[in-house]
């Protein structure tokens, strides 16, 4: 019996040591936290390697995302792919198909506003007077270019023509006032709102004034530009490449293409990954990587234990081998 326990021993105090020993290694690369010391010398050791080398390790891994992650080429090949470009669109459909109710509220509080201010444009004394003259040549024009000879004699002897000049000011007024009475007819205003919805949205003047806003914007490429951000064909949607959020969806995801290293270089990666990892709690640290590799790190602890078992098993048979006869 005495045999036998001696035997055992030193295969589980190995697997013992083993299992400690590699508990303690991991923990160790989280705690302690902050030096420990004995009196005025610092204990080896402490604190734990994580802790102690954070700084070193956010700036290499600042560097490694920088360098390996967030580099141009594999955003721009991100920028560039199908799928992403098909949901952007799909997103902006669900915003754009907004578009013309919004419209149609803001248009209805503005309408008395623009009305308003059309109507006193009008009847300044200076566009009055600009408009008295346009209907005074348009008199003449009728009169000389649309009337026959003899009606134009008519017209002429009988000064009508000179009546209704005379009279274009007083014309003039009574047009502006019948425009203003006919603008505040609900009929009318629904009727123009519902035009001006029609032209903006399907007679795509929106879409042509957003295309000549982006175009004026986005300015002229340069050949460098071109050879680093060639365009991109628009999203191949059901509702195909003419469509406002098509428009939106390129113009954007070109703009975006050109000016990668341009947005890179402004937010520096490396600082941005640094200064972010300097910020975590090392306890936080310790949990996160504790649950992503609880199932690796319960490995290693019991690798040790086998190691430890063997190198006890190989010592109790070394012993056991040299009291033989």
């Amino acid at each position: 019996m005495k045999e036998i326990i001696l035997f055992c021993v030193p295969p589980l105090a190995g697997a013992a040591i083993g299992f400690v020993t590699n508990v303690l290694a991991i923990r160790m690369l989280f705690r302690p936290l902050r030096p420990c010391y004995f009196f005025r010398w610092r204990i080896p050791f402490t604190p734990g390697i994580l802790p102690r080398e954070r700084a070193r390790l956010a700036e290499s891994i600042g560097a490694m995302v920088e360098r390996e992650l967030l580099t141009p080429e594999t955003l721009r090949e991100r920028l560039r792919s199908p799928e992403l470009r098909e949901r952007f669109r799909q997103g902006l459909s669900g915003y754009s198909g907004r578009l013309p109710g919004l419209f149609e509220g803001t248009a209805e509080k503005l309408y008395p506003r623009v009305l308003e201010g059309l109507v006193g444009f009008l009847r300044k004394p200076e566009t009055r007077d600009q408009l008295a003259v346009m209907g005074r040549d348009l008199v003449d024009k009728i009169v000389l270019d649309s009337l026959a000879p003899l009606q134009r004699l008519i017209v002429t002897s009988g000064q009508f023509d000179y009546s209704i000049k005379e009279n274009m000011p007083a014309i003039i007024d009574s047009l502006i006032q019948r425009l203003e009475d006919a603008g505040n007819r609900d009929d009318v205003r629904k009727r123009i709102i519902a035009y001006a919805g029609d032209g903006l949205f399907d007679g795509g003047v929106l879409k042509a004034a957003l295309k000549d806003l982006l175009d004026s914007e986005q300015g002229p490429q340069s050949p460098q530009d071109s050879r680093q951000a060639p365009p991109a064909s628009p999203p191949a949607g059901p509702e195909g490449p003419e469509t406002l959020e098509s428009l939106i969806t390129e113009k954007l995801f070109l703009a975006a293409d050109s000016q990668i290293e341009t947005f890179l270089g402004a937010i520096d990666v490396r600082a941005m990954v640094r200064n972010q990892i300097n910020r975590l709690d090392m306890l936080r640290v310790e949990g996160i990587i504790l649950d992503v590799m609880a199932n690796q790190l319960k490995w290693i602890d019991v690798f040790g234990a086998i190691l430890g078992f063997l190198i006890g098993l190989f010592q109790a048979l070394f012993s056991w081998g040299m009291r033989l006869p």
